[in-house]
């Protein structure tokens, strides 16, 4: 009704399990109220010189156990002098920029359900204790890059070309990325989770799969880690 222009704000905010920034809660405190303080009540605090679009980028070091941020602003979206970075899973479980030559290799992730354990129980056992373990069979595959050579933001949705046979009528694949520093520490990104309820048997099927939007800071010397699993419960 006012017809205010738009401006917008991602990342960096309490909810579903995200790491949080104080600074950011002050920000974005301080994003409402201007907005408030000159459309409501029509205090001059040059809002329309604000850029347009704001985000946040997840970055190590950790602060008390989660992500720092670093602020960050654009007029345009997306920011300008971004490009696409395309990575390969290789059959020697690395992250290359280039395919592999032996395009005929494949990844198997084995999905074992055992002694008729049902979705119902496992929901109950919530995906852990004695019962879950002795009838469900966890598994992962990791594919790692080099270390980088510069520091690297990656900013926006990660896409997952995905080439796969199922056995079964119902498959599921997570695919978690995590950033591994120079010291070894590694700790998650964002993820790109699919699940296939209408797969066929045996049938070979090619899908691209939008993951969670994200932006992140990886460190020079880290680590790219994708982890491809049949069971997402990290944290």
């Amino acid at each position: 009704v006012m017809k205010a222009p738009a401006r917008y704000s991602f990342g960096a905010v309490m909810g579903h399990g995200g790491d949080t920034s104080p600074t950011e809660d002050t920000w974005h405190m301080n994003f409402f109220n201007e907005w408030f303080f000159y459309y409501l009540f029509g205090i001059q605090n040059n809002i329309n010189t604000r850029p347009k679009f704001h985000y946040a980028s997840t970055t190590f070091p950790e602060a008390n156990g989660m992500w720092s941020f670093q602020h960050d602003s654009s007029d345009v979206w997306p920011p300008e002098n971004m490009s696409t970075l395309k990575l390969y899973l290789s059959p020697t479980m690395k992250l290359r920029k280039t395919p592999s030559a032996f395009s005929f290799l494949f990844g198997l992730l084995p999905n074992i359900i055992k002694n008729n354990y049902t979705m119902q129980q496992i929901v109950a056992d919530e995906f852990k204790g004695t019962r879950f373990n002795s009838n469900f069979d966890k598994e992962n595959i990791t594919y790692t890059s080099d270390p980088l050579p510069s520091g690297m933001k990656f900013l926006g949705t990660p896409t997952l070309g995905l080439d796969y046979l199922t056995t079964s009528d119902v498959c599921q694949f997570n695919f978690q990325i995590f950033e591994v520093s120079a010291t070894g520490q590694s700790k998650f990104v964002t993820s790109i989770n699919y699940t296939d309820r209408d797969a066929n048997a045996w049938s070979r099927k090619q899908k691209t799969i939008n993951g969670n939007s994200h932006a992140h800071i990886f460190q020079p010397g880290s680590k790219i880690k994708v982890v491809v699993t049949n069971l997402d419960t990290r944290t």
